[in-house]
């Protein structure tokens, strides 16, 4: 199936999800946003809204796979499942658009890690930045043979982590109590696969 179908399927199998919270709210609960150049969308193709109606240009999704642009998905969440099911689709797509891990940009990576992650996690990833101690709990040891295991299990936990952060605020929060100020980032779907890529890989080489 062209990626075009295969994205349109995607897109109405998570917008045509019944819920009844979405009766509840006055926003939209969940939109696609694809943009191929600026840092927030100018495009908003797909809406699910109080009175559960659809409306979007499908002709527009065509667009995914031809030039491969930067995706982002804004919602206002009522509740754990729909946080899911965001990141369900956000994975779908990503898998759909994106090319190869192969052509990850480990440069862009190793930035990312380097500005914003090392701190707590380290330059080894085994929970050895400066700031590893200075959160409860502790910032933990990502190359042990469980992690390992669990990221072969579930290859998508690390993305999975940034986004639903599921340790609340305990990161904005450490930061903030040692007086560690991170600018402000727009994230790419590419960003997240060459993070994702250049820690899984020193991850693997670990011992």
């Amino acid at each position: 199936m062209p990626a075009c179908g295969a994205c349109e399927r995607l897109c109405r199998s998570m917008l045509i999800i019944k819920n009844t919270d979405l009766k509840q709210t006055k926003t939209p609960a969940i939109s696609i946003t694809i943009d191929s150049t600026a840092p927030r969308p100018s495009k908003r193709l797909w809406t699910r809204s109080r009175h559960n109606k659809e409306n979007g240009d499908l002709s527009h999704l065509t667009r995914l796979h031809q030039a491969r642009p930067s995706i982002q998905i804004w919602f206002k969440p009522q509740g754990h499942m729909d946080m899911k099911r965001v990141l369900i689709a956000w994975v779908g797509i990503l898998s759909l658009t994106q090319p190869s891990l192969s052509l990850a940009d480990n440069l862009n990576g190793k930035t990312l890690f380097s500005q914003r992650c090392a701190m707590c996690h380290g330059a080894d990833i085994k929970g050895t930045g400066p700031l590893a101690n200075k959160s409860n709990p502790p910032t933990p040891d990502l190359t042990t043979a469980a992690f390992k295991k669990r990221l072969r299990d579930y290859p998508g936990v690390i993305v999975s982590s940034i986004i639903l952060r599921p340790n609340g605020d305990l990161i904005p929060r450490t930061l903030r109590e040692n007086g560690v100020k991170l600018p402000p980032f727009a994230w790419r779907v590419n960003d997240f696969r060459d993070l994702n890529q250049y820690m899984s890989g020193v991850i693997a080489q670990s011992r």
